[in-house]
């Protein structure tokens, strides 16, 4: 984005939001989840209930972070793409006539499919995160996952 050339097609598209994406969701989120899985068990002196539950909680988030995040990178560079066809033009009126040709909404209507990948990675993660929460409540709650197994085998 430093790169003029890239930053006048990727400015104010959705190409910002999947860079900022992969920051946040994909650096910060995970290690604020990993430190969470690190202290409620040593501060509620339990073991994580499930550890299994605790894997797809990150393969889900991870593996659903790629259809969240990659759409919204190669939509908003097409979105910023089709903007810049608009600066085409050598009058105001070779200008004016490409504005009217594609207009705004046009542009936006063609995010469509890319909105709708980033949708499917959105509840795939939001999937991961219910467990993450079923698998915190149930540490400081109910017995460890392998305790009722052993349980059961007695």
């Amino acid at each position: 984005m430093a790169l003029r050339n890239v930053n006048e097609i990727t400015s104010k598209t959705d190409w910002i939001i999947g860079h900022s994406h992969i920051s946040l969701f994909g650096t910060f989120t995970f290690f604020a989840i990993a430190g969470i899985y690190q202290a409620v068990p040593t501060i509620s002196n339990r073991p994580l209930w499930s550890d299994r539950l605790a894997n797809w909680h990150f393969g889900l988030s991870f593996f659903g972070s790629v259809p969240f995040m990659l759409p919204l990178w190669i939509g908003g560079f097409l979105q910023g793409m089709m903007w810049a066809t608009w600066a085409d033009g050598t009058t105001f009126a070779e200008f004016h006539n490409n504005i009217t040709v594609l207009s705004f909404l046009d542009t936006v209507s063609e995010m469509y499919i890319w909105w709708v990948m980033r949708a499917v990675g959105g509840t795939i993660i939001l999937l991961g995160n219910i467990l993450f929460v079923i698998n915190i409540f149930n540490t400081g709650f109910l017995k460890p996952e392998k305790q009722i197994a052993e349980v059961k085998a007695v």
